[in-house]
């Protein structure tokens, strides 16, 4: 796995490198439909890492599939986590002027209620690459527990940087996130790394993979440009040392919060 992810990394800078010495005046900037298809698969692959810090690890691997244009979105993300059944739905708009957008997103996983939001914004830097910075947050609520809220932001700006070669058109990007919980900070900040890969002789359909390397969460997938759609599997690993510590991270966090909301206790958490 070690190996794998240098790899990943390593063939990031690589095609980097040749993004920046290969620039030419032809390029085709990136249009809003694959804007939209990146912040939706953004959407649902930080919803699993924020599933993951709320659960903990369970090896899972959930669906997704969407529909999208250049002005708008939506999504579903669906599957079993451990024992609860995931059942999200996610709806996205995009303003071609400013170069943002913003989503919601509602369910169920088990009997818990989940509702989150987010938002994220492109900067093009020339017509081969943009930088995207990417927040969102979810507010989990079980029925039995009191809420938890969830945050997932972006720390570096993701760079998505294209290229191209006889057969195919590659687009990869690179970039590091934090997860907070109640607005802490959990855990170190994360890379995340994705690529899209279109044959140039193909009929619009584009090979999507999407790794968040220390969670070792990754997405793979396609893109239909010409029908609006996309659709896939998102694939969550047996519980690791660090997902262990973050869960019990998040037990001490939560528990002060849990007595607060106990007849005769007197405690608080503030956030």
């Amino acid at each position: 796995m070690i190996q794998s992810n240098y790899n990943k990394l390593q063939k990031f800078v690589l095609l980097l490198l040749l993004a920046t010495t290969t620039w030419n005046a032809n390029a085709i900037p990136f249009t809003t439909e694959e804007k939209n298809a990146e912040s939706m698969h953004e959407v649902l692959l930080s919803t699993s890492s924020m599933l993951q810090l709320a659960l903990g690890s369970s090896k899972s691997t959930l669906n997704y599939s969407g529909n999208f244009s250049d002005s708008s979105w939506t999504a579903g993300l669906s599957g079993t986590y451990g024992a609860n059944a995931v059942d999200l739905s996610f709806s996205g708009t995009f303003d071609q002027v400013l170069d943002e957008g913003s989503f919601s997103s509602t369910g169920t996983v088990g009997d818990a209620a989940w509702n989150g939001s987010g938002s994220w914004s492109f900067s093009d830097v020339d017509p081969q690459s943009v930088n995207m910075v990417f927040d969102a947050e979810v507010l989990y609520s079980p029925l039995l527990n009191p809420f938890i809220i969830l945050d997932w932001h972006t720390v570096q700006e993701k760079l998505w940087a294209r290229t191209e070669d006889a057969n195919n058109i590659y687009t990869t990007d690179f970039g590091t996130y934090q997860l907070t919980l109640f607005g802490i900070p959990i855990g170190p900040k994360y890379n995340e790394i994705s690529d899209w890969v279109e044959p140039k002789n193909g009929d619009g359909t584009v090979i999507v993979s999407m790794d968040l390397i220390d969670e070792m969460i990754y997405l793979d997938g396609q893109i239909d440009f010409n029908l609006g759609e996309i659709e896939g599997q998102i694939h969550i690993p047996e519980p690791s040392v660090i997902s262990l510590i973050l869960l019990g991270v998040l037990g001490l966090l939560y528990t002060p919060y849990y007595r607060s909301k106990q007849p005769g206790m007197e405690h608080s958490m503030h956030h």
